[in-house]
C-alpha cells in the first residue's frame, strides 16, 4: 500500500542499475545525491523513532542531496512476513540502500523451542538478504535491540500486560551474533544495536538501578532510539566536525572547512564577517537529547569550531545577527570554541524547525500509511489461519476501510511537509561579530 501511495512521487527519478558495493566511506554512498533510502523492519521501525532521527541527520548534513526516505516497518513482522510483502512494499521503489532491522518477533518472546525458531529465523533472513542483493540494493543490517525483562509490555488481544519471557534477551543476543557473522560473510555493514543499548543501560544503572532505555520492555524509547541512530551513523562512517573556521589577525584566513566566509573585517576591537555553513547541526527532539551526555559522538558530529588568533587580550562577546550568543576570552578563542550545541545559534534554531516538521511528517506516515500496512498484515494473517468470522478480523477490515479513505489526504500532507523540509534544510548566511567587551590588564609584577 505504501508503494501505491509514493510511487507517483518517484516517477520522475531515473531508475539506476545495481549500485556499487560500499566504498571506504559508506555514509557518503548512503546519502549521495538523489539517494532512495528505505527503512524495513517490525514495530521498532514502524515507530518512526530511530528512522526519523537518521532522516533529521541526513537532511541537515546533506542539504543539497535531495534524499528520499521511505518507511516500510510493520508492527509484529517477522522475517517471513517481510519476505511475503517484499514485492509490494520494497521492490517498486528500487531503493539504493535498505536499513533492515528484524528479529524481535522471530523468537516468539520465549525460550521455548528456541532452536527451531532460530533455524527458521536464519533461513528466512538469508532469503531476505538474497532478495535485497538480487534487487540491486545495498543493505545495512541492524540487530534487534535488547529487551528489558523487568519492564511490562502489552500484547494485542490480551486483557492484561505480559512480561517478556525469562531469558528472551539471550535469544536476541544469539540472533545478533548470527546476524553479525552473516553480515561479515556478505561484506555488508552491521550495526550491533543489541550490544550498544545493553552497554548504555549498564552505564545508566550505575546512577539509577531502575533506569531503562526500553520503557515498555521491547521498544526503545526516544533516548534509546537516538543511541541506535548514533550507532548507525558511526557504522556507516559519518564523522564530524560540521565546520572549522580559523582566522588570524594580521594574516586573515587560516583553515576554513565546511563553510563559506566573506566580508572579513578587522576593526580595532575584534573581527566581523559573514559565514554560511554548508550544513546544519543535527538537532535531536528534546525528549531524545538525553542521548547526548551518554554518547560523545553526538557532540562530535555537531562540532562547529570557531578559532580566532592574535586578538587583543581580554573577554569578547560573540554576536550572530546582532544576538549575543556567548562570551569567551581571547585565549578561549585562540584555542577554538565549539558552537555545535549552542541552541541560541540561528543554525540550531533552523535545524530545530526542520526536526519539528519531520516529526509531523513521520506522525502522518505512521498513522496514515504504516498503520494501514499493519491492518492489512493482520487481516492476511487471520485469513491464513481461517479466522475470518471473529471480531478481530472485522476490526482489521474496518480499520483498512477507514485508513484507505484517508490515504489521498495523507499523501498530500506528506508532500506538503517534504516541501517545507526542503526549504528548512537550506543553510543561510549569518553576520558574525567578535566584540571586545573587557580588556585584560597586566597584574603588577608579572
Amino acid at each position: 500500500m505504501l508503494g501505491l501511495l509514493l510511487l507517483p512521487a518517484l516517477a520522475g527519478i531515473p531508475l539506476l542499475g545495481p549500485p556499487p558495493f560500499f566504498r571506504k566511506e559508506p555514509g557518503k554512498e548512503v546519502f549521495r545525491p538523489g539517494a532512495r533510502i528505505l527503512w524495513l523492519g517490525d514495530s521498532i521501525t514502524h515507530a518512526c523513532r530511530y528512522t526519523r532521527y537518521l532522516e533529521d541527520y541526513a537532511w541537515s548534513r546533506y542539504p543539497d542531496n535531495d534524499l528520499r526516505f521511505l518507511n516500510t516497518g510493520v508492527s509484529g513482522d517477522r522475517a517471513l512476513d517481510v519476505l511475503l510483502r517484499f514485492d509490494l512494499d520494497v521492490r517498486p521503489f528500487h531503493p539504493d540502500t535498505i536499513f533492515l532491522c528484524l528479529g524481535m518477533n522471530d523468537g516468539g518472546f520465549t525460550t521455548e523451542g528456541k532452536e527451531e525458531r532460530f533455524a527458521i529465523f536464519r533461513r528466512h533472513m538469508s532469503l531476505l538478504l538474497d532478495r535485497i542483493r538480487d534487487g540491486g540494493s545495498r543493505c545495512v543490517l541492524i540487530s534487534p535491540p535488547p529487551v528489558d525483562p523487568d519492564a511490562v509490555f502489552p500484547l494485542k488481544g490480551l486483557p492484561i500486560p505480559r512480561k517478556v519471557g525469562p531469558g528472551y534477551d539471550r535469544v536476541l543476543k544469539d540472533f545478533s551474533e548470527w546476524l553479525e557473522d552473516e553480515a561479515k560473510r556478505r561484506r555488508i555493514p552491521f550495526v550491533d544495536a543489541h550490544g550498544a543499548l545493553s552497554s548504555f543501560t549498564r552505564r545508566l544503572r550505575f546512577a539509577n538501578p531502575a533506569s531503562t532505555l526500553v520503557p515498555d520492555g521491547v521498544h526503545p524509547g526516544r533516548i534509546g532510539a537516538a543511541l541506535m541512530a548514533l550507532e548507525v551513523l558511526d557504522r556507516i562512517g559519518e564523522r564530524g566536525p560540521r565546520f572549522v573556521v580559523e582566522l588570524i589577525r594580521g594574516v586573515g584566513r587560516g583553515k576554513i572547512r565546511g563553510a563559506d566566509l566573506r566580508k572579513l573585517r578587522w576593526p580595532p576591537s575584534g573581527v566581523r564577517f559573514v559565514l554560511k555553513a554548508r550544513s546544519l547541526p543535527w538537532v535531536l527532539p528534546r525528549p531524545a537529547r538525553g542521548a547526548a551526555p551518554l554518547d560523545p559522538r553526538y557532540e562530535a558530529l555537531n562540532r562547529s569550531v570557531l578559532r580566532i588568533r592574535d586578538l587583543v587580550p581580554g573577554r569578547y562577546g560573540l554576536y550572530i545577527d546582532g544576538i549575543r550568543i556567548l562570551s569567551a576570552t581571547s585565549r578561549d578563542l585562540a584555542r577554538g570554541i565549539d558552537l555545535g550545541l549552542e541552541d541560541l545559534h540561528p543554525d540550531w534554531r533552523q535545524a530545530e524547525s526542520l526536526t519539528e516538521e519531520n516529526g509531523r511528517r513521520n506522525a502522518v506516515i505512521r498513522t496514515g500509511i504504516l498503520d494501514l500496512s499493519e491492518a492489512r498484515q493482520t487481516a492476511r494473517n487471520l485469513e491464513a489461519r481461517g479466522l475470518t468470522a471473529g471480531p478481530a478480523y472485522r476490526r482489521a477490515k474496518a480499520r483498512i476501510e477507514e485508513l484507505n479513505a484517508l490515504l489521498a489526504e495523507v499523501g498530500r500532507k506528506v508532500v506538503a511537509s517534504e516541501k517545507r523540509i526542503a526549504r528548512l534544510r537550506t543553510p543561510r548566511p549569518h553576520d558574525y561579530e567578535i566584540r571586545l567587551e573587557t580588556r585584560r590588564t597586566r597584574i603588577p609584577g608579572r
